[in-house]
């Protein structure tokens, strides 16, 4: 609802335990999680193309 994320750490392995039901959302549906526990691994790391940032300071002349 407008909120963003903040980093706190990063890992290769995490494991969240739920002790009651929590209403969640998966590709845009609402469902309703039981308790259970959510096991999270690195399993591949993907390139990424990013491109490269505009400098607004000073524009760039042919020669």
């Amino acid at each position: 609802m407008g909120w963003h994320g903040h980093r706190i750490c990063q890992c290769k392995h995490a494991v969240i335990r739920t002790s009651r039901v929590i209403p969640i959302q998966i590709d845009g549906e609402p469902w309703r999680l039981q308790p259970s526990v959510i096991d999270i691994r690195l399993h591949n790391q993907a390139s990424m193309i990013q491109k490269p940032k505009r400098r607004n300071s000073a524009p760039l002349l042919a020669e």
